[in-house]
């Protein structure tokens, strides 16, 4: 056994030398050699106080926002819900108008209503006159005048009154009786709006002469 161990020993020390001489130094293919650029290591500036070294930066960064603000000079600000581009207004109820016209108008102006004979002698008759105006937009037709007595006739025109054209209606008392008297004469035209129509008055004193 210890021949053995002693054989394997020989072999493996004969085996290392063998291997030490036979190993030969192989020189590299190329050269390489580093440029000034890889071999300058920078120098750290002494001098620079601590703060300046950190606030110098790696990078020149420019900041894009209005008045030259620096990201941490810019204030968060406060959204604000955006008013509409545009605004939607609702349809409306489409309410059908009608356009009334205006119906031409009757309109009577009379001058005066109401005439007095003042002292009148018996049994000689008296008229007054009484005069209105076509104020409206259609001509008027007078219909009728009539008096409150027998005693009272009226005389009138029959033809139509044009708009802006003046028309006469005439009150006749017979003076048949002494005293004072009140009498009326209604007329009807065709600009009354109610059936009462336009009351005229006319008033005097009957007397005797010797």
């Amino acid at each position: 056994m210890k021949k053995v161990i002693l054989i394997l020993l020989f072999a493996f020390v004969g085996g290392q030398i063998f291997a030490q001489e036979t190993t030969k130094k192989i020189s590299p293919q190329f050269e390489y050699t580093p440029t000034e650029e890889y071999l300058t290591i920078p120098k750290r500036d002494k001098e620079a106080p601590k703060a300046e070294a950190l606030k110098k930066s790696q990078f020149d960064y420019v900041p894009t926002t209005k008045n030259d603000e620096t990201p941490a000079d810019i204030k968060p600000q406060k959204l604000t819900k955006k008013a509409p581009q545009f605004e939607y207004t609702a349809p409306t109820k489409i309410v059908p108008r009608t356009i009334t016209t205006e119906k031409p108008q009757s309109i009577v102006e009379w001058k005066k209503t109401t005439h007095n004979f003042g002292v009148i002698d018996y049994q000689k008759p008296v008229t007054g006159e009484f005069e209105f105006v076509n104020t409206g937009d259609v001509p008027i037709i007078i219909k009728e005048a009539k008096g409150s007595c027998g005693c009272t006739g009226t005389n009138f025109s029959k033809d139509a009154i044009l708009p802006g054209e003046t028309a006469l209606i005439t009150a006749t008392y017979n003076a048949e009786d002494i005293g004072p008297f009140k009498k009326t004469v209604t007329v009807y035209t065709s600009a009354d709006t109610t059936k009462e129509g336009t009351v005229l008055h006319i008033t005097g004193e009957v007397i005797w002469k010797l």
